[in-house]
């Protein structure tokens, strides 16, 4: 008799084939809901980024401008007639021939020759290319006769 009530219980608590349809439906809904949701917030996230990102060229672009509209206004201040006519308002005058003074540097000739070193490459002290003549089997004795002289210069031996 004691089993007989743990049967009946576990025979009651086991789902009908309808009941089991309906939890796996209902489910598959809120899986459903919830990749929707994600998807929804990850398009948002994105359409704000790309707002930003609009924005951003916009005002590069408007900088460029302005930058442009600086470089041309600095173009026409620093022009020659502009710096004469700026020259001649600070009380400048253009010198005659009479009124230059050449001043004599110490030390300065100007008719000395070059003093920078030539630009050219001396590839006589590299080795030929066509010298090297060590196998891999060479090279990796080598690295091995290098691992030993280390392991013994570590170790004391």
């Amino acid at each position: 008799m004691a089993g007989n009530w743990v049967e009946h219980a576990l025979r009651r608590s086991v789902w009908k084939p309808e009941r089991q349809v309906l939890a796996l439906a209902t489910l598959g809904v809120v899986i459903a809901l919830l990749l929707g949701a994600l998807y929804l917030f990850q398009v948002a996230n994105e359409a704000s980024i790309n707002n930003e990102l609009r924005e951003m060229q916009t005002e590069r672009d408007e900088l460029e401008r302005l930058n442009q509209e600086l470089r041309s206004e600095i173009a026409a201040l620093t022009s020659v007639p502009n710096l004469q006519v700026r020259a001649r308002e600070l009380g400048f005058q253009l010198a005659g021939s009479g009124q230059i003074e050449y001043l004599l540097v110490a030390d300065y000739y100007p008719d000395r020759a070059d003093t920078v070193a030539s630009i050219t490459a001396d590839l006589s002290n590299e080795d030929d290319p066509d010298d090297y003549d060590e196998t891999f089997v060479d090279w990796f004795g080598n690295q091995i006769d290098s691992i030993g002289d280390t392991l013994s210069d570590i170790f004391g031996g």
